[in-house]
């Protein structure tokens, strides 16, 4: 992507060095636990990359979607099924079909058990009476 930099407009060039910068400083802090957590794919450098991107991307969500401010439970399904097929369209074109169908059979119950352990996005919604409610209940966590 390096190269790409150059081609880009500003504003989106500093963007993108923005969110690598934002991936140094979080791979700098959380690398060292992970090294040295008892489960050991957690010590497994790819599945560290893999927690790296998540965090980094989830602070990106996260900051979206207060700039979107107000938004619809169809959005949300939207925005879901959006950044899926972005995520699968970076596997190579003949892995896309296994990748879909295991992604379908397990994010029903990976989603649960991930919101039972608190890994999720916390947000508030407006209710039509115009109260504002948290999407989680309390002792969930971010």
């Amino acid at each position: 992507m390096g190269d790409d930099l150059k081609n880009m407009p500003k504003p989106q060039r500093d963007l993108v060095k923005a969110v690598k910068a934002e991936y140094r400083r979080m791979e700098q802090k959380i690398r060292p636990t992970l090294a040295a957590h008892p489960h050991p794919a957690m010590r497994d450098p790819d599945q560290q990359a893999l927690q790296v991107a998540q965090n980094v991307l989830r602070t990106c969500m996260e900051a979206t979607l207060q700039q979107m401010g107000r938004y619809t439970p169809e959005a949300c399904a939207s925005l879901a099924i959006r950044l899926a097929s972005y995520a699968l369209s970076a596997a190579a074109m003949e892995d896309q079909d296994f990748l879909l169908a295991h992604v379908l059979k397990h994010l029903g119950p990976e989603h649960m058990r991930r919101v039972d352990q608190g890994i999720a996005i916390e947000t508030q919604w407006q209710m039509e009476d115009g109260s504002i409610r948290p999407n989680l209940g309390r002792g969930h966590g971010g």
